[in-house]
C-alpha cells in the first residue's frame, strides 16, 4: 500500500527537479515493495522457500542500487547543463557507475550460483511469533557489503560542489537531502536485513517501516515545487531546455520574492491555477476575496481556501456550510471584511479577485482606493497579496495605476503569460488541460 502511494508521488512530478529519473526511482519503490513482499518466509516451514525468497530480496536491493546509481549520475551530468543526460551518461560511461555496476552484477551472480545461506528458529521482536532467521556468515557478508560501499560512493556525486554551486540553495537543499536519505535507507536495509540477521536479531519489519517512511518524505519532496519556480527563472541549461520542450508548466514570476503582483488576464484565458497556486504557496492559509459568478469559487471549495464573496444580493454577512463567506457589496463593509481577512492571516497570503467587476460597480476611484488600503494592510502585516484584473477592458491610464501599486506585473493572454515588471525574462505558462500545439 505504500509502494503504490509512493509510486502515485513520483509520477505526479511535473515542476520536479527530479523530474527525469521519475522511472527510476518508480521501479526502485517497486524493488522495494518486492523486498517487502519477500519476507514472507517467515510464515513458512520449508527452508528451499526461504533460501528462494531471500535471495529475491537481495537481489531486488541490488537492482535497486544500480538504479539509483545511474539516477545519481543523471542527476548530475543534468546539474552541470547537460541536454541530454542519458546520452551523456552512455558516452562518457563515469568509472564510479561502471566499477559498481559491475561489481553488483557479480554479486549478483554469486548470490545465485554459489551462496547458501543457512537458518536459525528464532523470534520477530514486533510479534513474538516464531521465525526462520537466516545466517550469513563473515564471507557472504564481506561480499555483500561490497554492494552499500559501491551505493555510498555513488551517492558522494550529488554532495559535490560543482553541483550545488549551479542550483538555487534551496534545491541544493533538497539535493544534499536526497543523497543523505538515500544512504540511509541504504544502510538500514544492509543492517537489518542482513548484518544484524547475522548475530540472530531480526529488526526487519522495523527496517522497512523507517525506510517506508523515508521514501514517503522523498516522493513528497519531490512532487513539491521545492524552489522549482526559482530553477526554471534561473536561465540554467537545463531550465531552458525544459521550457523549450514545454515538458512541464512554468510560472514565470517568482511567488517567493514578490510581495504585490497585478495578474492581468484576458476575458478567455483561464487563470484559476496561478490564483491556487499562489494561495496554495505559503505556509499558511490563503484567503480569496472574490465575487459572485467568479471562477475561483468552485475550485476554492474544493480546495479548502478560505473564500471572501461580494454578493449584490446578500443583504447581511452569512457563513454557509463549507465556510465561504457572502458579503453584500458596500462600502464599509468592503474594508471591514478585507481588513479582517488581512490581520487575522498575517505572513499569509490574499487574492484579490475580480477587480474589473468591482471597477464597474463601484467606479475606479473607489476600487483603487480600496486596493491601495489593501496593499498598505498587506505591507502592515507582511502579507502577499495577488490582484487580478482583466486588462482588455480598461484604458492604459487605468493600467498604469493599479501597475503602480504593486512590485510585479503578469498579462495572460490566450492562456500564455509575460511577465512585464520587472521586464527580466519571460516565460509561457501552460495551465491544466491546454495542450501545446504539435510542429
Amino acid at each position: 500500500m505504500f509502494t503504490g502511494y509512493h509510486a502515485y508521488l513520483v509520477m505526479r512530478q511535473r515542476l520536479s527537479y527530479f523530474h527525469s529519473v521519475r522511472y527510476l526511482l518508480l521501479v526502485s519503490y517497486i524493488l522495494f515493495g518486492a523486498i517487502v513482499a519477500s519476507e514472507m518466509f517467515p510464515q513458512t516451514s520449508d527452508r528451499a522457500l526461504a533460501s528462494l525468497l531471500l535471495k529475491a530480496s537481495i537481489s531486488a536491493g541490488i537492482v535497486a542500487a544500480i538504479l539509483l546509481g545511474i539516477a545519481t549520475n543523471v542527476l548530475t551530468l543534468q546539474a552541470k547543463g547537460n541536454k541530454s543526460p542519458y546520452r551523456e551518461l552512455i558516452l562518457r560511461r563515469p568509472a564510479n557507475l561502471l566499477i559498481t555496476s559491475t561489481i553488483n552484477t557479480a554479486v549478483l551472480v554469486l548470490l545465485w550460483t554459489t551462496f547458501h545461506f543457512s537458518f536459525n528458529p528464532g523470534e520477530k521482536l514486533l510479534f513474538g511469533t516464531q521465525t526462520l532467521i537466516p545466517y550469513t556468515d563473515i564471507s557472504q557478508l564481506s561480499v555483500l557489503s561490497l554492494v552499500l560501499i559501491g551505493f555510498i560512493w555513488n551517492q558522494r556525486e550529488l554532495f559535490s560542489r560543482e553541483n550545488i554551486a549551479l542550483q538555487p540553495e534551496s534545491l541544493s537543499k533538497v539535493i544534499r537531502t536526497t543523497a543523505l536519505l538515500w544512504m540511509a535507507m541504504a544502510t538500514i536495509l544492509f543492517t537489518a536485513n542482513v548484518g544484524l540477521r547475522t548475530f540472530g536479531i531480526d529488526l526487519v519489519v522495523f527496517g522497512n517501516l523507517i525506510e517506508s517512511l523515508i521514501l514517503g518524505y522523498l516522493a513528497l519532496i519531490y512532487a513539491k515545487p521545492t524552489a522549482l519556480l526559482e530553477f526554471f527563472a534561473s536561465g540554467s541549461h537545463l531550465a531552458v531546455e525544459l521550457k523549450r520542450k514545454q515538458l512541464s508548466r512554468v510560472f514565470d514570476f517568482d511567488l517567493n520574492f514578490s510581495k504585490k503582483i497585478l495578474l492581468e488576464v484576458d476575458s478567455v484565458s483561464d487563470y484559476r491555477e496561478i490564483a491556487y497556486y499562489f494561495l496554495g504557496s505559503g505556509w499558511k492559509p490563503g484567503v480569496c476575496v472574490t465575487y459572485s459568478g467568479s471562477p475561483l469559487i468552485a475550485g476554492s471549495r474544493s480546495k479548502g481556501i478560505k473564500t471572501i464573496e461580494f454578493s449584490m444580493n446578500a443583504e447581511h454577512v452569512s457563513l454557509s456550510k463549507d465556510e465561504m463567506i457572502e458579503v453584500p457589496l458596500f462600502k464599509k463593509s468592503t474594508y471591514d471584511l478585507l481588513k479582517w481577512s488581512i490581520e487575522s492571516n498575517s505572513e499569509g497570503r490574499l487574492v484579490l479577485d475580480g477587480l474589473t467587476h468591482l471597477i464597474q460597480l463601484l467606479g475606479v476611484e473607489e476600487v483603487y482606493s480600496i486596493v491601495s488600503y489593501v496593499s498598505e494592510l498587506c505591507a502592515r502585516n507582511r502579507v502577499k497579496m495577488l490582484l487580478i484584473l482583466n486588462h482588455q477592458v480598461h484604458k492604459l491610464e487605468v493600467l498604469s495605476s493599479f501597475e503602480a501599486v504593486v512590485d510585479c506585473v503578469i498579462q495572460l493572454e490566450k492562456n500564455r503569460t509575460k511577465q512585464i515588471k520587472p521586464a527580466t525574462y519571460i516565460t509561457s505558462t501552460i495551465p491544466t488541460g491546454y495542450e501545446p500545439k504539435q510542429e
